[in-house]
């Protein structure tokens, strides 16, 4: 028996130290992870035909550390207009514009953009403001151009000339007035006497219709708080509650759009509720049209109860 004792506490400290290893192993493994990345001081610069800039860019590791010895590969897009050594020295060779890239294995930073010019009194540096929009479709705004030489001094730009990436979801006419067209992310750009701005940001909203629930009259449950139904790209729907969203708890409690504010055979189900408090968001299925529904409901179904709903105007 004195044996078996001793066998036991023997399988108790082995059985502890192999728990202490899966413990130690679970933290490491749990550490969140950033993605590498490459790091560039500035993404624009300016040059004098014939002049050199040393630029300067960094590996980072999954960890956040910086790695010196990287092997990083730079690429000059035209060597015509500026071309680039392997430890990132850029020399100015024509007056034009072109991107240096800068990448390790699979992994490349954001394209670096070169200006060669050869009169310091030309422009050499042009921005959009603001550099990002955020619209409703339908909606439009003004952007403008600020134009610089080569030693940071603002000029008067010559003709402008602006361009979208994506006409469909947001348009910019002559005067840098942009319209927002459908859902998505389109880029802007201007153009002064051949230099070409970095790209502005256009995010479009589709259109809305919101509503607030309210309780179904009769009934014993609450339900309260905003919601939004939103279009969003490619024709789908969002769902979305506020913050202040609230319901009364219960089983099989599901979310419905409807024609009217009753449960019926035309009302599409958009499951179970995630939760009975605070902001939350559901897919709609099938990419119907933004003014097919007109309610949101919250139903009971174990016991088809409807519990209130909210008239989306």
């Amino acid at each position: 028996m004195q044996f078996c004792r001793r066998g036991k506490y023997l399988l108790i400290i082995v059985m502890g130290l192999l728990l202490g290893g899966c413990i130690g192993t679970d933290l490491v493994e749990e550490t969140a992870l950033a993605d590498p990345e490459i790091r560039i001081g500035q993404m624009a610069v300016a040059l004098l035909n014939g002049d050199n800039l040393q630029l300067d860019a960094r590996y980072y590791d999954g960890f956040g550390n910086h790695d010196p010895l990287a092997p990083l590969r730079w690429v000059s897009t035209d060597p015509g207009i500026a071309s680039v050594t392997n430890d990132g020295t850029v020399s100015a060779v024509n007056p034009g514009q072109t991107s240096i890239r800068v990448s390790l294995d699979t992994l490349t930073a954001p394209p670096f953009l070169v200006t060669v010019v050869a009169d310091a009194n030309a422009a050499a540096v042009v921005r959009v403001t603001p550099d990002s929009l955020s619209l409703d479709a339908g909606g439009t705004a003004t952007a403008s151009v600020v134009a610089r030489n080569i030693d940071g001094n603002e000029i008067v730009p010559g003709s402008v000339f602006w361009t979208s990436s994506d006409e469909a979801i947001a348009g910019v006419d002559a005067s840098g007035l942009v319209t927002a067209r459908a859902p998505g992310v389109a880029q802007i750009t201007a153009t002064v006497d051949n230099i070409a701005s970095s790209p502005a940001r256009v995010v479009v909203r589709g259109r809305a219709r919101t509503g607030t629930f309210t309780k179904r009259p009769g009934t014993s449950y609450d339900v309260s708080g905003g919601v939004e139904l939103r279009e969003l790209q490619g024709g789908q729907l969002r769902l979305q509650f506020g913050s202040n969203f609230s319901t009364s708890d219960g089983p099989d409690i599901d979310v419905y759009l409807s024609k009217t504010n009753q449960v019926t055979g035309t009302s599409l189900s958009l499951g179970n509720v995630i939760a009975t408090r605070g902001q939350q968001s559901y897919a709609v299925p099938g990419a119907p049209d933004l003014d097919e529904f007109s309610w949101v409901i919250i139903h009971c179904v174990a016991f088809n109860v409807t519990f209130g709903y909210a008239r989306l105007q």
